[in-house]
């Protein structure tokens, strides 16, 4: 009678101990099932954010506008380590996880760096080099942070490897960081320019300047100390036969709504007119879509005071109205040029 008793006793404990076993493994899948799903949600959204959103037309002011722009990087450190983690969903030590799994994380992270900015083309966005690159090295840096320095696998590597490779890999970042943050730098100093010498838009007396500026098709440009207006220095456009060359004024004092006219001085070397295009973009306008304004100035030989009525931009625009206080760029360009052709503009301001 003891012995039956025992070994029900037994058996009893060992069902027991077997449901208590498979409900936690229960409970555990259950929970790798939400974090899964909560990761791959996470993925899209970034996907998404990476494909249709242009962070640079979020914010009038032109430094915080620059700081967006970079802002891939921050968004694929995250996206890298959300796919690091899906790939490790079953552990929660990232000491533990095994090497292999980096690999695999940076190769699907820089899959989908290199991917979105492909994809960029059928949407409103454009393919940039730039972006791509900062997308990449986002990937790169949080899964080298947490490999060299917090996971088992490379702690077991002879100190002079461990210190090869994380001397490589801080030497790698800081030189990718320093022009980064150079950027930075020059984008705050143009800012508080602008904030001090506004309604002055662009004089071109420094050679921080051309940092607000971006170039557009077969188009070249410099500063040179002839046909200025303002100060000694004027910005010299060369535009080579294409589409549609020009350059684009990217980062600008953009908040015009307590001004009258939009006015730039224009010089003309050549003996025919210049039909300049000149198109202006409203705040959340990217290059291919948004609201804008198209205006046609002709330049005449020798020297053209243009003058727009911001009235003009408002009557114009694209969708019927115009948001002044929120002006994302202005783009100087022409029509499929039949030869090289050269222009100057300087004195760029709003009165």
């Amino acid at each position: 009678m003891n012995r039956t008793g025992l070994k029900l006793q037994t058996e009893t404990s060992t069902v027991h101990s077997n449901v208590t076993t498979f409900q936690t493994s229960d409970a555990d899948n259950r929970s790798v099932s939400r974090l899964r799903i909560i990761g791959l949600v996470s993925c899209f959204l970034i996907l998404l954010a990476s494909l249709f959103i242009n962070l640079t037309t979020l914010h009038p002011n032109l430094f915080y506008r620059r700081l967006l722009n970079d802002s891939h990087f921050l968004l694929f450190v995250l996206l890298g380590f959300i796919i690091l983690k899906l790939l490790n969903i079953k552990s929660h030590s990232i000491r533990a996880w095994p090497g292999r799994n980096f690999v695999w994380a940076i190769v699907w992270g820089i899959v989908v760096a290199v991917g979105t900015e492909f994809l960029q083309l059928f949407t409103t966005r454009e393919f940039e080099w730039r972006d791509m690159l900062l997308n990449s090295a986002g990937v790169l840096f949080i899964n080298g942070i947490i490999y060299f320095w917090f996971n088992q696998s490379f702690q077991t590597k002879s100190r002079p490897r461990k210190m090869l490779f994380r001397g490589g890999f801080v030497v790698v970042f800081i030189l990718f960081f320093v022009p980064l943050i150079n950027n930075w730098y020059i984008s705050f100093y143009n800012h508080l320019w602008a904030q001090s010498q506004q309604p002055l838009l662009a004089s071109f007396e420094d050679q921080r300047e051309l940092h607000n500026w971006v170039l557009k098709e077969l188009t070249q440009f410099e500063i040179v100390p002839r046909h200025a207006t303002h100060g000694k220095y004027a910005l010299k456009i060369t535009a080579e036969p294409t589409t549609y060359p020009g350059v684009i004024f990217e980062y600008l004092y953009s908040d015009w709504h307590r001004y009258r006219v939009f006015k730039f001085s224009a010089y003309n070397p050549s003996s025919t007119p210049i039909e300049l295009y000149l198109r202006i973009d409203e705040g959340g306008s990217d290059y291919t879509a948004g609201n804008r304004v198209y205006l046609f100035p002709e330049i005449l030989p020798g020297q053209n005071e243009i003058n727009i009525p911001l009235t003009e931009i408002v009557k114009n625009a694209s969708k019927g109205t115009f948001n002044l206080a929120n002006v994302a760029r202005v783009i100087f360009f022409l029509n499929r040029p039949m030869e090289e052709t050269v222009f100057y503009v300087d004195n760029i301001r709003l009165e």
